[in-house]
C-alpha cells in the first residue's frame, strides 16, 4: 500500500476505483427477461414505465408462466390469472414454447374452480375460450375442446350478458344476445335443449324483464318458432333430475303457452319418474282434480305398486 510523506506525517494513499452504476435500465433486454422469470409476481415491475413493454410482451408472459408453473400446468394458471394478463397472443406464445394442452387441462380447471363456484368456472372459461383461441387449440391437436367445454362456455356467455352484479351494467338487447350465441355457434358450440333449461334456472330471478328476449334469442339461434322453444323449456324444467327448488321459471313458461295442461302431459310422457316438488307444484297450480294432477297421481300409484 503506497505511503506519501507530508512534512512530519506519513499518509496512506488509498486508490478508489469507481465502478459504473449497475441498474435494471442498463441491462440488455435478454437479462431483464431472465430477472423477470425469477420474480414471484412480475406485476409490480410492470408498473414501472421503463419496464412496462418488456414485462407485458406475450413472449415474456409465456416464459414466466412456463418457468413458474411448468409446461404441463402453464395453461391452467394462465386461465386462473385471466385477463388482462392473458390474451390470445400469450396463448400462441405458450403453444410456441410447447405448453401442454389436453383434457387433463380442462379437468384440472374444473376441479380447481368448480368446487368453489360453478359460475366462476363458467366465466373463466368463457373469457378464455375465444373463437380465435378455439381454432388455435384445434390446430394444436385438441380437437375435442368444444365438446369438453360446451356447457360451461354457453352458460358463461349468458352470465357475461346478464351478470349477477348490477353495477355499470346495461340491459342487452335482442341483437346483442343473438350475436353472442351465434358467434359461439360459428366455432362449434351448441345451444342444446339442456342448456335452454339451464338458462332459465340460472337467470330465473330476472325472467320477468329478460325472459321474452331470452326466448326470442333462443328461437332465432335455434331457427325454431318461439312456441317450440317454450315447449323445450317446459320439457327441460320438468326433468326429474333437476330437482327445482323454486318455480319462478315454471311459472314464467306455463304463463306463456297455449293449453298448458296438454303440453305438460306431453312432457311428462317422456319421464318415468316425477319430482315430488313438481308434483305438489302442479296440484297447487291446476288443482287436485285437474288432468295433470290425476296423471301424476296415477303415475305415482303405478310406480309404488
Amino acid at each position: 500500500m503506497p505511503v506519501a510523506e507530508f512534512g512530519d506525517m506519513n499518509v496512506i494513499v488509498v486508490r478508489v476505483i469507481v465502478l459504473p452504476r449497475i441498474c435494471l435500465n442498463n441491462l440488455a433486454p435478454e437479462l431483464k427477461v431472465e430477472i423477470i422469470l425469477q420474480l414471484r409476481n412480475p406485476t409490480s415491475l410492470a408498473k414501472c414505465s421503463r419496464e412496462y413493454i418488456i414485462v407485458n410482451l406475450p413472449s415474456t408472459k409465456a416464459k414466466w408462466l412456463i418457468c413458474r408453473h411448468g409446461r404441463t400446468h402453464a395453461l391452467f394458471h394462465a386461465v386462473r390469472i385471466g385477463k388482462p394478463f392473458v390474451n390470445l397472443d400469450v396463448a400462441e406464445c405458450l403453444f410456441a414454447q410447447n405448453a401442454h394442452i389436453s383434457r387433463y387441462f380442462i379437468q384440472r380447471l374444473v376441479l380447481g374452480f368448480g368446487r368453489y363456484d360453478s359460475r366462476l368456472i363458467d366465466l373463466k372459461l368463457t373469457h378464455m375460450v375465444l373463437p380465435e383461441l378455439v381454432s388455435l387449440w384445434k390446430q394444436n391437436e385438441y380437437s375435442e375442446v368444444v365438446n369438453d367445454v360446451n356447457d360451461v362456455v354457453v352458460r358463461g356467455s349468458l352470465l357475461i350478458l346478464y351478470p349477477h352484479e348490477f353495477e355499470e351494467w346495461a340491459l342487452p338487447g335482442l341483437e346483442q344476445v343473438v350475436k353472442k350465441s351465434s358467434d359461439l355457434q360459428v366455432v362449434g358450440f351448441k345451444l342444446t335443449d339442456k342448456l335452454v333449461g339451464d338458462a332459465l334456472i340460472l337467470l330465473e330471478h330476472r325472467l320477468n324483464y329478460i325472459g321474452e328476449t331470452l326466448v326470442e334469442a333462443f328461437a332465432t339461434v335455434r331457427k325454431k318458432p318461439k312456441e317450440d322453444i317454450y315447449t323445450i323449456c317446459l320439457t327441460e324444467l320438468l326433468r326429474p333430475e333437476r330437482n327445482i327448488e323454486q318455480y319462478v321459471s315454471l311459472d314464467f313458461i306455463i304463463g306463456r303457452i297455449d293449453k298448458p295442461e296438454d303440453k305438460i302431459l306431453y312432457a311428462f310422457e317422456k319421464y318415468t319418474l316425477t319430482n315430488h316438488g313438481v308434483y305438489e307444484y302442479m296440484i297447487a297450480k291446476f288443482g287436485s282434480q285437474s288432468r295433470v294432477a290425476r296423471h301424476l297421481y296415477d303415475k305415482r300409484k303405478h310406480t309404488t305398486e
